[in-house]
């Protein structure tokens, strides 16, 4: 894969992209409950889903990735936090993702801009995959309540 060592960079630098997005989150009025929810959580959220990010993205590890989303989805409808805003606070933190690893350095050739290309791509398919398995969870959530 071109871009594991962007994929590395993203690991290696979690808990600032992580804090960046927890800002974001912090600021945006939008976000009345997510933001009020306490800070180590959020960091907790976010260091997650970055700080294992290229084992995530192995296709073997899918199913167990999907099951944990489902359970936070589950978890954010149980703390009262609207479904919006959870969709909101993921593609937050998808952003500052893309965004740190289109900081990093300026691709030299057509190969080093193309493993940007790909991981972006990547990154949108994986934060997808991630929202999807958190709104089968939150609406499993609700539905256990009707």
């Amino acid at each position: 894969m071109l871009s594991m060592h962007l994929i590395r960079a993203v690991e290696d630098h979690s808990d600032r992209i992580a804090a960046s997005a927890i800002e974001e989150i912090q600021r945006n009025s939008r976000l009345k409950h997510l933001r009020s929810l306490p800070h180590a959580e959020l960091a907790g959220w976010a260091g997650r889903i970055l700080g294992s990010i290229a084992s995530d993205l192995e296709p073997e590890e899918r199913q167990k990735l999907g099951r944990r989303h489902e359970e936070m989805g589950h978890l954010r409808f149980t703390e009262g936090v609207p479904l919006h805003e959870s969709v909101l606070g993921m593609q937050i933190l998808k952003n500052q993702v893309i965004d740190f690893v289109r900081k990093q350095d300026q691709p030299r050739d057509m190969m080093e801009l193309y493993s940007e290309e790909e991981l972006e791509r990547q990154i949108v398919h994986f934060f997808d995959f991630l929202l999807y398995h958190t709104v089968a969870g939150y609406e499993k959530g609700w539905a256990d309540t009707q």
